[in-house]
């Protein structure tokens, strides 16, 4: 269950149910729940006023990862372009931990899809898109100093970011 600690709260995600409960931590009470998106939350990342979400579209074979935000204040789901989104691309089941989140410089999102670390900014625009060197098969686990840090079987690596510009509302 991917789950998020934020300040004194924290954001769990409900895969079956398609939500996000928002519980504070302190009082030991849920607060309160986000709906939207598709089957399956994967991934949860929240920065800023967002909480950025990986769902999974498992229908009929297409089986592709989707991806969507939250705005923390108005609670509703915005999805957002995906990249590689027009092709629908069917992901094998085992494939799906290698598509990975994991918040990014500037309250933003970086989203590791088919060998590129894909940045969001904190309105969910895509503002950068950094390739992955042909070897390595390591999975993105976080962004540190303007780097993804991906892991591998045996290794770690460190990846410059490429600079962030706006590609689109």
């Amino acid at each position: 269950v991917p789950a998020v600690h934020f300040g004194k709260l924290l954001y769990v995600a409900e895969s079956a149910a398609m939500r996000i409960k928002i519980v504070d931590l302190e009082a030991g009470k849920l607060l309160d729940e986000m709906h939207g998106g598709y089957d399956g939350y994967t991934g949860l990342q929240v920065v800023g006023d967002k909480a950025f979400v990986r769902s999974i579209n498992l229908s009929y074979g297409i089986n592709n990862p989707l991806f969507g935000c939250f705005d923390l204040k108005t609670k509703k789901y915005v999805g957002l372009k995906h990249p590689r989104e027009d092709k629908l691309d069917h992901v094998d089941e085992k494939a799906f931990d290698d598509v990975t989140l994991a918040a990014g410089p500037d309250d933003g999102a970086c989203l590791a899809w088919a060998g590129k670390i894909y940045q969001y900014d904190a309105q969910g625009r895509q503002v950068g898109e950094t390739p992955l060197a042909k070897d390595d098969a390591g999975r993105l686990v976080g962004v540190w100093n303007g780097q993804a840090l991906t892991a591998g079987k045996d290794s770690l690596r460190l990846t410059p970011l490429v600079k962030a510009t706006v590609k689109g509302d």
